[in-house]
């Protein structure tokens, strides 16, 4: 009887163990992208640029994560972090910064080169006057100053308390409008206000470039993975993205659209943790 209650009583302990050491790696902390590998890992879908990222992500962790798992926006993602359903959710240096001012818990881990990425408008093929507009007014508001007024306004020195909606913009109607994407799924250049309404960085940029050129523009909201959907069936005319999409290796992809030059620069991307 003894050596039976001996035995059951040495399983029990190895078990302990070894579930005691499943947990620990479970809880590992991430410290480094290749801690990534095995993981997780959350991002919010691109639409049709979704296998392309997918190939950043493996190459920047260096092998495959356990899983990659696609979200409708930002928020999902935010909300999957919390609740432990992913183990890192990929973010530009400025999202990730957004929330961990919000939120002690978090950290990010960025990606091991230095990689700025450029954000900028993307517009239909046909539409070159409207690129060429955009890029004199984008121009103008760099070199008297206003860009980075504007981000100091709506990045650096937001809120962390009450995030504050744009002025209604005035629309002209002796002049064109023009019709704006915004996802809400790049904090703090565009988020969605309390009051359900586009706000952010990309929004005032707008009334300052509506100003300068005597058009209107009307904001949008649209998923990101349809917003090239939404620009293609002229709902939208404009959209924002990071880096030209005329890049990707989809040349079919490629002929349909056009770019501005950037009106922002991101330093680099990552993945934003629990700590």
């Amino acid at each position: 009887m003894r050596n039976r209650l001996m035995w059951v009583f040495s399983i029990i302990m190895t078990m302990t163990v070894i579930l005691s050491a499943c947990s620990n790696e479970a809880r590992k902390k991430i410290e480094k992208v290749s801690d990534l590998k095995g993981k997780v890992v959350g991002m919010s879908s691109f639409g049709e640029e979704d296998t392309s990222i997918k190939k950043e992500i493996t190459n920047s962790i260096g092998g495959e994560p356990k899983e990659l798992l696609l979200l409708d926006t930002i928020y999902d993602g935010i909300a999957s972090l919390m609740a432990d359903k992913i183990d890192a959710l990929v973010v530009f240096d400025v999202t990730a910064d957004y929330y961990i001012k919000r939120n002690n818990n978090l950290k990010f881990v960025p990606i091991a080169q230095d990689e700025k990425l450029n954000i900028l408008m993307t517009l239909r093929s046909e539409d070159q006057k409207l690129k060429e507009d955009l890029n004199k007014a984008i121009n103008t508001l760099k070199e008297t100053g206003i860009l980075k007024k504007l981000e100091d306004k709506w990045i650096t020195n937001l809120s962390t308390v009450n995030e504050t909606s744009n002025q209604e913009l005035p629309k002209n109607k002796d002049l064109r409008t023009f019709y704006v994407g915004i996802s809400g799924d790049l904090l703090p250049l565009e988020y969605i206000a309390a009051d359900g309404k586009p706000a952010g960085y990309d929004v005032a940029l707008f009334a300052e470039i509506g100003k300068l050129l005597k058009i209107n523009f009307e904001f949008i909201s649209v998923e990101k993975k349809a917003r090239f959907m939404a620009l293609s069936s002229k709902k939208i005319d404009v959209i924002m993205t990071n880096d030209a999409p005329e890049e990707s290796s989809n040349s079919s992809f490629n002929a349909r659209w056009i770019s501005t030059k950037p009106y922002y620069q991101s330093k680099t991307w990552g993945y934003l943790v629990k700590k």
